[in-house]
């Protein structure tokens, strides 16, 4: 993909935006979208509620099966009880045998049968794990699906993050970063320079996938030299299936040096499977040198074309107009904690992924051993 250079003055350094190449090519301008500048997660966006939130809700209503158990032990309780009082009364009157025996009273007895009663209840509901509304905000297990498209290109080669901290070491680090929020959800892997490349379909396998990224993952791992981002995110979009999960697709890049194409096609194909693009860009605007190294690890010297000196800068234009088109978000990377709290928000992971609950089993689980616990202690005596 031709990228655009642009040079000041004869001998000073050639100052470029993302990825480079030796054609000259313009590009067209960007119509500023409504949403273009947009950086970060408003607040607020993720406190939506709804009726349904206002009372206790379950993780495993199923659970509730469980009651019929307790039916069948009551059951088995109230015709032990009274086959008891049937051999009572046939050997004589059961007042008499009662006072005469140490057989329990019967108000004992249905006090111990209420107590076990009472404890198989609050297990129930333990396992039914009863959750209250308004808790702590977190991502539901199996409701999302995510795919990381990572630009690879040389200009991500960049250190603007500190000494030795390349572009995509950042986005590397700051996607393993999300690992935690995401157990239980599933997530896949493409890389990308002129061309993109799969590494990994979509797994709720984190380590391994903390694992190919770690050793696969590289400067160029990807075919070709410069940025075809709407190539990589067409290798994202057949990763989806047709599944009843929110989608979401977190790119990594720093943008490039050219316009993209007209995007209602790329518009269409991902409103019609609900997927937003969260953009996140890396770099910085004035524009930094990419390092060359050698096979042992040293430095050899700054990249260079036809021995000019080259600078890369973020060029946020692209990522901005691609997340306004697919309802996403733009995030600038500048400290590198711009993703924390990423899939708390509704607008973003939607609401069916996330759960504003807290989960109390503590309680009656602390409830039903209690109750085991005075059942078979000395307090009560006949």
């Amino acid at each position: 993909m031709p990228k655009t250079r642009l040079k000041e003055k004869v001998g000073e350094p050639v100052l470029i935006q993302g990825e480079f190449n030796l054609t000259p090519h313009p590009g067209p301008s960007l119509t500023p979208s409504p949403h273009a500048g947009r950086e970060g997660v408003g607040p607020g966006n993720g406190q939506q509620t709804t009726a349904s939130r206002q009372m206790i809700q379950f993780l495993y209503p199923q659970a509730f099966w469980g009651f019929g158990i307790l039916l069948v032990l009551m059951g088995v309780l109230g015709i032990g009880y009274y086959r008891r009082r049937s051999l009572l009364r046939a050997f004589g009157q059961e007042n008499l045998i009662r006072q005469t025996s140490r057989l329990s009273q019967n108000w004992y007895q249905w006090i111990q049968e209420g107590l076990l009663i009472g404890a198989v209840i609050a297990l129930i509901i333990t396992l039914a794990r009863p959750v209250w509304p308004g808790g702590s905000v977190k991502l539901r297990e199996g409701s999302l699906d995510v795919v990381a498209v990572l630009d690879v290109s040389r200009s991500m080669a960049a250190e603007d993050y500190g000494d030795g901290i390349s572009r995509l070491q950042k986005a590397k680090d700051m996607l393993v970063g999300l690992f935690p929020d995401l157990v239980g959800n599933r997530v896949g892997l493409v890389t990308f320079a002129r061309e993109g490349f799969v590494q990994s379909n979509l797994t709720d396998d984190l380590v391994a996938l903390k694992f190919v990224l770690q050793n696969w993952v590289k400067i160029e791992s990807a075919p070709g030299g410069g940025s075809n981002i709407l190539l990589a995110l067409s290798d994202a979009y057949n990763l989806f299936k047709e599944e009843d999960r929110s989608k979401l697709i977190l790119l990594f890049s720093d943008g490039g040096d050219v316009a993209l194409p007209d995007l209602l096609p790329i518009q269409e194909k991902f409103s019609s499977k609900k997927i937003k693009v969260i953009a996140i860009g890396l770099g910085n605007l004035k524009g930094s040198k990419i390092p060359v190294y050698g096979k042992d690890g040293k430095f050899e010297d700054w990249y260079r074309i036809n021995n000019e000196l080259i600078l890369t800068s973020l060029n946020e234009s692209p990522l901005k107009e691609l997340a306004a088109k697919t309802d996403g978000k733009y995030l600038r990377v500048v400290s590198g904690k711009e993703l924390q709290g990423l899939f708390k928000h509704v607008e973003l992971v939607g609401e069916k992924s996330v759960a504003h609950e807290k989960e109390f089993f503590q309680i009656p689980l602390g409830l039903a051993l209690l109750l085991l616990f005075i059942r078979k202690s000395s307090f009560l005596t006949v």
